[in-house]
């Protein structure tokens, strides 16, 4: 399971590295969202695995921990380089803690087995949550 978990991270690596950048439009940071979800959804299957062996796994749940940590790496650099005229002033480290959880734990109880629509909803909500809480008021 590690392998195809590593897989799976690299994936989602690959997609949140057009996450966060500055100057991304929101338009940007759907389509980013939205294709994270779809990783999310594809290995519907490995995610849950890897979501229930961490909460008896130490091995796993550092997986996992390090999973999400590595995702959110590039929208930690983007509070820290942007503070003030692009981005709210936030804690840095919790934000980034509680969207990536947030994101993480959506994903999986309500992508794995949804349709398309449900995708884009999902997408959609979640970028919403995430655009207010980094981005000052106005910018779009």
């Amino acid at each position: 399971m590690g392998r195809l978990a590593e897989e799976m991270v690299g994936q989602l690596s690959e997609a949140a590295s057009n996450w966060w950048r500055p100057g991304a439009a929101r338009s940007e940071v759907l389509g980013a969202t939205r294709e994270v979800i779809d990783i999310y959804a594809r290995h519907g299957s490995l995610f849950a695995a890897l979501t229930e062996t961490a909460a008896y796994d130490a091995e796993m749940r550092a997986m996992q921990v390090e999973m999400v940590a590595r995702h959110a790496r590039p929208l930690e650099e983007l509070i820290e380089s942007g503070r003030g005229d692009e981005v709210r002033d936030v804690h840095t480290h919790e934000t980034v803690a509680a969207l990536s959880w947030m994101l993480q734990g959506s994903c999986y109880h309500l992508a794995r087995g949804a349709d398309p629509e449900q995708l884009d909803r999902l997408a959609e909500a979640a970028t919403s949550i995430i655009w207010h809480a980094i981005y000052p008021d106005g910018r779009s």
